[in-house]
């Protein structure tokens, strides 16, 4: 059974016979009936009851041709509904954030992208590094925006660019009585109580050379695996923490803390980057997506 024979079929029924169809369709009685025929076979049923040129449809009949119309009218509009897709005017997209660059990267290119295109339902799944590409793997998401070392991202399956660098800082309690002008030298965190971050979080190898490469010796006796958690923590007093800037955007951002300048931390920056995979890759609302994206990115992190 195809489509054709569906078309022939109904077309055979609203213009009332066999002869009266191929006209319309332009073919011959005997392809007609060949269409027909093959339909019957193919469903296993007797179509119409045919006395001499007249011909009514059988109960199966009756009962196909509800089917048969409400599939063609679906395949004829599946030209359309591509058109409206290709041109945004309908779709849906899921993309994936760390929490960070979604409280920083995520509102201005969001905000563009809904005047650009209102039509298309989005949703956004905020989730760690690890579970952003798994669910990028199984299809949930159309892209992932994370932050860290683009090197150690996946290099088979996933298609990665880079959207820019945001910056690393040292902050301190408000209250705290450090402070760094002109910028202190990093040995001024030795025995300092420094929060550090687990192996999971992004941050983690980048706040490590820099501790290794100026042979700094804090007190670490605390670990995190969120820069958020360690923005709280310096808040109520408890540590002091290099993080990168994204963090304070949102509620971080008005916490009681300070920033002081640390020698060398100026040159260090946090990789944000956004994945797609190369099996599934990407929509027509996700390529719009991605282009608002690298056009905001600029705007808000530090080119590479």
């Amino acid at each position: 059974m195809n489509l054709n024979q569906l078309r022939v079929f109904c077309t055979v029924v609203s213009e009332g016979g066999f002869l009266q169809a191929s006209r319309t369709l332009y073919m011959s009685q005997p392809a007609i009936s060949q269409h027909v025929a093959a339909l019957e076979k193919a469903i296993g049923v007797r179509l119409f009851n045919r006395k001499g040129r007249n011909v009514s449809l059988t109960p199966e009949g009756r009962t196909l041709l509800v089917l048969a119309k409400e599939v063609l009218q679906k395949a004829d509009g599946i030209p359309e509904r591509f058109r409206e897709m290709k041109e945004l005017k309908i779709g849906k997209l899921s993309v994936g954030f760390e929490a960070h660059p979604a409280m920083t990267l995520l509102p201005p290119v969001l905000r563009r992208f809904r005047a650009e295109f209102p039509d298309i339902q989005v949703t956004i799944v905020t989730d760690r590094q690890e579970e952003l590409l798994e669910r990028l793997s199984s299809g949930e998401i159309e892209m992932a925006v994370a932050g860290g070392n683009r090197r150690n991202l996946p290099t088979t399956g996933v298609v990665t660019r880079s959207l820019g660098l945001d910056s690393l800082i040292l902050v301190v309690p408000a209250d705290h009585t450090l402070e760094g002008n002109p910028p202190l030298p990093a040995t001024s965190l030795d025995g300092k109580p420094l929060v550090r971050y687990l192996p999971s979080c992004p941050l983690c190898p980048v706040v490590e050379d820099y501790l290794l490469q100026h042979q700094v010796k804090p007190k670490s006796d605390l670990w995190v695996d969120d820069p958020a958690v360690a923005a709280r923590f310096v808040s109520e007093g408890i540590c002091l923490a290099i993080l990168n800037r994204g963090t304070l955007a949102g509620k971080a951002g008005h916490l009681p803390i300070r920033e002081i300048p640390l020698l060398g931390l100026d040159s260090l920056s946090w990789e944000i980057s956004v994945a797609y995979s190369t099996r599934l890759g990407l929509s027509y609302a996700g390529w719009a997506f991605e282009k608002i994206l690298e056009s905001e990115s600029p705007k808000i992190l530090k080119t590479v």
